[in-house]
């Protein structure tokens, strides 16, 4: 009988260490690179349409193909950094007076507008790229970038198709497709397209509008772009109803012209509070947070850009010098073409992640 529960005791000790030892080594605790999603999403609702692009035909009103413009409410050929900070926005965060546009949409020739759902556009900002020990840095004010080809002849000449560059139903979590659907059950088409994020840490344009910007490689920005900004990735919504969609063209042309401009006019104080609360505290922040009650006591001054592809150094971190952005073209009156000029710099490394985040569910309205 001793020997009988002895043996019974050995077997259920030897058991309940075997749990242990499976839990401990089957589930082990998510690292800092694993939390979900550091950053925060913003909804921004479409605000009106113009020929104008600041970006590339700066104070040349009518010299582009049509754009819709959202966030930014005073977006025109005009527009600088200055004069967005002082207009409205549609964003839900009243921070948020940045320029986001896309080219017109048709659907067999009918113009179709980005207000397919009660959000109509949604723009999640990420930390990619960044390491542990690394920090991102706030959009500087004024940057300026473009994804995509507007002068596109083909799809293997707007080569983000598919990668950065995705056309899908929604809202929620679909397939993505290098080229619009045939039919979306929800009656709802959404255009997404994914930022680069790593800055060359002097420019805030470029004459190609995309060179002073990477994209990662490895899990990290390149010693040529090092400053590490947060990722945008748009979602762009469309109702073209539940039946057969129909040709789906742009006002830069086919399908495969898709292309998106960023004119960077977050308001400071308020983007480098989310910066810092949000994805350098590993902080998934949801939609549209409130920055009020935010803390400022760890924020960096956002004039101390730290090369964000190494480790941040114990120390206080060498600045990057802040001499004055080169001269861009930008600001002095623009060539006489009417679109963007094809890109002489597609990123040779695809993104590191791949297909892009998939946006929340919400129904249409």
């Amino acid at each position: 009988m001793f020997k009988t529960k002895f043996h019974i005791n050995v077997v259920l000790i030897i058991a309940t260490l075997v749990t242990q030892v499976t839990t401990v080594f089957a589930a082990p605790a998510l690292q800092p690179e694993q939390a979900a999603a550091p950053g925060w999403i913003v909804s921004c609702q479409y605000s009106h349409s113009l020929p104008d692009d600041p970006i590339v035909v700066f104070r040349q009103p009518g010299a582009s193909h049509m754009h819709d413009f959202i966030g930014a409410t005073n977006t025109d050929a005009f527009s600088t950094a200055a004069s967005l900070a002082a207009g409205g926005t549609t964003c839900a965060i009243p921070g948020d007076e940045s320029a986001y546009w896309v080219p017109a949409l048709f659907e067999n020739g009918v113009r179709v507008l980005p207000d397919g759902a009660a959000k109509h556009a949604l723009f999640y900002y990420r930390r990619k790229g960044a390491p542990t020990g690394t920090l991102v840095q706030p959009f500087p004010m004024g940057l300026r970038m473009i994804i995509g080809n507007a002068k596109a002849k083909s799809p293997q000449e707007n080569p983000q198709l598919g990668k950065d560059i995705i056309f899908k139903c929604g809202p929620g979590s679909t397939t993505d497709l290098p080229a619009p659907p045939t039919s979306c059950s929800s009656g709802i088409m959404v255009v997404s397209l994914r930022f680069p994020n790593c800055w060359d840490g002097k420019n805030l344009d470029s004459p190609d509008h995309k060179s002073h910007m990477a994209y990662p490689s490895g899990s990290r920005c390149p010693s040529t772009h090092p400053v590490v900004l947060p990722r945008i990735e748009s979602f762009i919504r469309y109702k073209v109803g539940t039946g057969p969609i129909g040709t789906i063209t742009l006002s830069s042309g086919p399908y495969y012209t898709a292309h998106q401009d960023f004119f960077n006019a977050w308001d400071p104080a308020v983007l480098q509070k989310l910066v810092t609360n949000c994805m350098n505290a590993m902080v998934d922040c949801g939609t549209n947070p409130s920055v009020s009650g935010m803390s400022s006591a760890a924020v960096m001054s956002a004039n101390t850009l730290v090369p964000t592809n190494t480790a941040i150094p114990t120390k206080t971190p060498t600045s990057i010098p802040t001499n004055t952005p080169l001269p861009l073209p930008t600001n002095t009156l623009a060539p006489t073409f009417t679109s963007e000029p094809p890109p002489t710099d597609v990123p040779t490394e695809a993104p590191t992640e791949i297909p892009p985040t998939a946006e929340p569910t919400q129904p249409a309205p």
